[in-house]
């Protein structure tokens, strides 16, 4: 049991401002679950970081999924401009590069 107290008024009043309609029986389930969620939070508070060093960025730096390339206007000649697009889009058709389809077509 959650040692918070929620009351009914409280869970209407959130719903309200999140333009949520809610039952009689949702506004009893959140509210014992908004109950346990802030017991949650009170406990977290109670967590020393006395000596914790602070972060201001918390995940990896740079991506993960690929290498960091150089912007496009920072590729300075036409040769490597051409060669690094074809790297991105490597189905070409009459000079003019290919991508799939975004949008069903209604004559296919």
């Amino acid at each position: 049991m959650a040692k918070t107290r929620i009351t009914k008024k409280d869970v209407v009043h959130a719903a309200s401002l999140a333009r949520l309609k809610l039952s009689k029986e949702e506004i009893d389930k959140f509210g014992t679950e908004l109950a346990m969620v802030l017991d949650f939070v009170a406990k977290l508070e109670e967590v020393n970081i006395k000596n914790v060093e602070s972060t201001s960025y918390g995940g990896l730096k740079g991506s993960a999924f690929r290498e960091d390339m150089p912007p496009l206007r920072d590729i300075k000649k036409e040769e490597e401009r051409k060669k690094h697009l074809s790297s991105a889009f490597p189905d070409s058709q009459e000079g003019m590069l290919k991508v799939p389809h975004v949008l069903p077509r209604k004559d296919l």
